[in-house]
């Protein structure tokens, strides 16, 4: 049937009318129902003539109605989650190219991040939803998103270099003993004096996620941040720990089985000495490490090791086999 309102007056009303819910009555006084426009704003009234707000379900697609009980368009969040409505106002699902970059929204709407599995493939959506392409760091792993957005595995031509992946598609890293130490000597003479450290610093922060949660101050000690800041560059997470602590750092080796605390072991180049200062070179190998560097040059029974904090810079220092100050070594398993 098709309903009116007459006010206090007895007069028909029209135009809108607030009992309870929002109703509209159109110039004739009916009251309206379904599709309806007014002032060129799109609303919609349910068959009880109730201005529709928030989700509303229709011919087999899902509408939203902000509390203004305006159909909303293009990216919307609600109740935390991100969702995206058509030029129709019509919620998408799926994957879809929006500006020029593909998101995917579930079966609700949701807008994905992170981790997705589709038609038997593996693709990364960051924390805008925009899926990746190229390579990427993701935790402490890196990986390669085809040009389809698809994780590749095993070996994978890349700009005419040949790189393998694993089954969980993270990039094996071939980073050999000397170009872990080349890494290291870009940054000799870095100093605080100037500021060039926080480089080294910035570097260490980018690990996702940080050891112990905790995020190095550029006040803060950092020889072992600079240690870890090169294991990052070289995505040698696999086989040397990352810390900006010395001592979490040995407690880490210790478990991965590659501490080394015989005074008379020779190291190689891309190995990592922790010092202990009141280590008298008498085996000493009880206590704390104080201080950290890598192994660059070995000759004989001395080696020249690369330092980060190495009185407020990076630098060189003297080292002998079996000698004061060494508390032990991290051995990294390096493949060459």
């Amino acid at each position: 049937g098709t309903y009116y309102y007459a006010n206090n007056s007895g007069y028909i009303q029209t135009g809108w009318l607030h009992k309870g819910s929002w109703y509209y009555l159109d110039q004739d006084g009916k009251m309206v129902v379904g599709d309806y426009y007014i002032n060129d704003q799109y609303y919609y009234f349910n068959s009880n003539g109730d201005l529709q707000l928030g989700w509303y379900y229709r011919d087999n697609q899902y509408y939203y109605l902000d509390s203004n009980a305006v159909l909303v368009k293009g990216w919307n969040k609600i109740t935390n989650k991100w969702y995206y409505f058509n030029d129709q106002g019509i919620m998408q699902t799926g994957w879809q190219l929006i500006n020029n970059q593909w998101f995917y929204l579930n079966a609700s709407g949701d807008m994905q991040t992170g981790w997705l599995k589709s038609c038997n493939k593996w693709y990364y959506l960051n924390k805008s939803g925009v899926m990746v392409t190229g390579w990427a760091q993701i935790g402490w792993k890196w990986y390669y998103f085809n040009e389809d957005g698809a994780a590749v595995k095993d070996d994978v031509v890349i700009d005419g270099k040949t790189y393998t992946f694993r089954d969980d598609y993270s990039w094996i890293s071939n980073c050999t003993r000397k170009e872990f130490v080349e890494r290291a000597k870009r940054y000799l003479g870095c100093n605080e004096k100037d500021g060039s450290f926080k480089k080294i610093i910035d570097s260490y922060n980018k690990l996702d996620p940080l050891p112990r949660g905790y995020k190095v101050k550029y006040t803060d000690s950092w020889c072992m941040t600079f240690v870890s800041a090169m294991v990052r560059e070289c995505n040698l997470l696999d086989i040397i720990p990352v810390e900006c602590s010395c001592g979490k750092a040995v407690e880490k080796a210790q478990a991965m089985g590659i501490w080394q605390e015989n005074d008379a072991y020779v190291p190689q180049i891309g190995d990592i000495i922790m010092y202990d200062w009141d280590d008298n070179g008498n085996g000493d190998n009880t206590g704390w490490p104080d201080h950290v560097g890598i192994v660059a040059e070995v000759n004989g029974n001395t080696f020249k090791v690369i330092e980060g904090n190495k009185n407020d810079a990076v630098e060189y220092r003297t080292m002998t086999v079996n000698g004061k100050f060494i508390r032990g070594y991290i051995t990294p398993k390096f493949l060459s």
